[in-house]
């Protein structure tokens, strides 16, 4: 069985599993994963039948499991049946797909920073799609949402600009690592950048934890949620990572990146999305302080 996991029109994952019990939910070790709270931690289960059958069953879950759109307790999925957990989709395969097999199998040949991203689960947040989920978060970051307005529109030039960011990615996000680059035109090179980790320590790019993801959310002004990482990168101690363009309409003026500890929660969804918001406020604040 293969599934399909997307959010929108952003795709998340492409799984495949052989035997069940297969657990879904926004508990650490499901093996599908999903950040979101409004999916609970032991959300629903797929699981084979004496008889070969693959099952779907909602672990009482408080927003339920819908198949084909009929929320269900408990039910047997069929070929490109669709799941809904919350905002995520999930499409199911049962049948073989050869090249598909032959390509993972080639994929597994690979080593270092190709197979890490192959082992990324990572949300594309396009808030421009149709089917994007609305922005939402908790309502205690709008206090942080307070302070952020201060702080930031407190900095007369784009050096402090840079070390407020700095200062309230570390306080707001709980973030081991982080990195920040800014620049007072939507082109050319950054005028300021720079990395820091939460000892107050300098680091390099090459240090963060998916360098090629920040490079690539910087050329293709993407919203980046990456909640799961591969064995490698937790090792060291850092559980997942946002990245977040400052975007004011269609200009880029430079990057949020954010990663935390494995001493706390993934980052959701709803993280993103504060992080966005403060990002367009940062932006504005360039504009200003040219």
């Amino acid at each position: 069985m293969r599934l399909f996991v997307s959010l929108g029109s952003s795709s998340v994952n492409e799984l495949k599993f052989d035997r069940g019990p297969i657990y879904v939910g926004r508990q650490m070790g499901s093996q599908v994963f999903l950040p979101d709270k409004s999916v609970s931690r032991q959300h629903a289960v797929f699981y084979t039948t004496k008889d070969g059958e693959w099952i779907i069953e909602d672990l009482g879950s408080s927003n339920k499991t819908y198949l084909n759109d009929q929320a269900i307790h408990k039910a047997e999925i069929k070929h490109n049946d669709a799941i809904r957990i919350a905002d995520f989709s999930i499409r199911v395969s049962l049948e073989d797909d050869e090249d598909s097999d032959k390509r993972m199998v080639l994929e597994d040949t690979l080593v270092g920073e190709s197979q890490i991203r192959r082992e990324l689960h990572t949300v594309d947040r396009k808030i421009d799609a149709a089917d994007a989920p609305p922005i939402r978060f908790p309502p205690k970051r709008i206090h942080q949402l307070h302070e952020s307005v201060d702080t930031l529109g407190a900095q007369k030039k784009l050096d402090g600009l840079f070390k407020a960011l700095n200062d309230l990615l570390f306080r707001q996000f709980s973030a081991l690592n982080v990195w920040v680059s800014l620049r007072l035109e939507p082109s050319g090179p950054m005028d300021i950048q720079g990395g820091r980790k939460i000892t107050t320590e300098q680091i390099e790019r090459v240090d963060l934890a998916i360098p090629k993801s920040l490079a690539d959310a910087i050329e293709k002004n993407q919203y980046l949620l990456v909640h799961q990482l591969p064995r490698q990168i937790t090792n060291r101690g850092i559980r997942s990572v946002m990245i977040c363009p400052i975007m004011l309409q269609q200009e880029c003026y430079g990057i949020l990146y954010v990663e935390n500890s494995t001493e706390h929660p993934h980052y959701s969804l709803p993280d993103l999305d504060y992080l966005m918001v403060v990002s367009i406020f940062a932006g504005y604040m360039i504009r200003k302080v040219k």
